[in-house]
Formats: C-alpha cells, sequence, structure tokens
C-alpha cells in the first residue's frame, strides 16, 4: 500500500475524500496534524486501495483497455490560470496505486496531476 508523501497529497482532494465509505477495519487513513495555536487538530485522508480505485472506474466499459491505451502515451501540454504545465507521464508515478489514481482523476472528474495539484 502507497503511503509515499506523493500519494497522500495526491488522494488529499474533495473527489477522492467525497467517495470514502469509512470502512475503519479494511481502508487506510492518513492523520495530517494541522497547526493552531489554541487546540491541536487532525486531518483525517483516506488512501484508496488499488483495488477500490479500479472499482471506481468498473462502469466504464472496457476500463481495462482504456488504462492500458492510456498508461501508454504521454500527456499533451495544457495550459491551466494562463500558465502552461505539463502534466505528469505515466512513468513517472511511483507506484500502482498512485497510476490507478490518476486514472480515475482524468476518467471521471478529467482532472491531470502536474506534480503538485489536480488541474
Amino acid at each position: 500500500m502507497d503511503t509515499s508523501e506523493t500519494y497522500i497529497k495526491m488522494c488529499d482532494c474533495k473527489e477522492i475524500q467525497e467517495l470514502c465509505q469509512w470502512d475503519m477495519e479494511k481502508d487506510f487513513f492518513w492523520l495530517i496534524p494541522i497547526p493552531d495555536k489554541n487546540f491541536p487538530l487532525v486531518k483525517t485522508v483516506w488512501l484508496p486501495r488499488q483495488d477500490q480505485l479500479q472499482e471506481m472506474v468498473s462502469e466504464y466499459p472496457a476500463h481495462w483497455v482504456a488504462f492500458l491505451n492510456w498508461s501508454e502515451r504521454d500527456y499533451p501540454i495544457k495550459v491551466y490560470d494562463g500558465q502552461e504545465r505539463q502534466p505528469l507521464p505515466f512513468w513517472h508515478f511511483q507506484s500502482m496505486e498512485q497510476l490507478w489514481l490518476a486514472f480515475v482523476m482524468k476518467e471521471k472528474f478529467g482532472k491531470l496531476w502536474d506534480s503538485d495539484n489536480w488541474v
């Protein structure tokens, strides 16, 4: 299971967090301390497993074929907020969870990972 800083950052978005069903026995969560001088706070981030990510796109016909086709080509350069950014090609992802999460975000939400944010 990927618990890297990158994967946690990738999962820490409203699109993915809203899909969590909160099964405390089976799911993985990461606690992020939030600085507050009056009261220490903790943010909980759900880290979906690879099988959960695959399930998120299972309603799409031939999602495995789409995944394989997508993972074999580079992203094009896109313009976001007046800035040209190159989203990461598939080989820059460090785990299958990161790769599947990028595919889920592209298919379901039309977003690409640029190494810092979903755009």
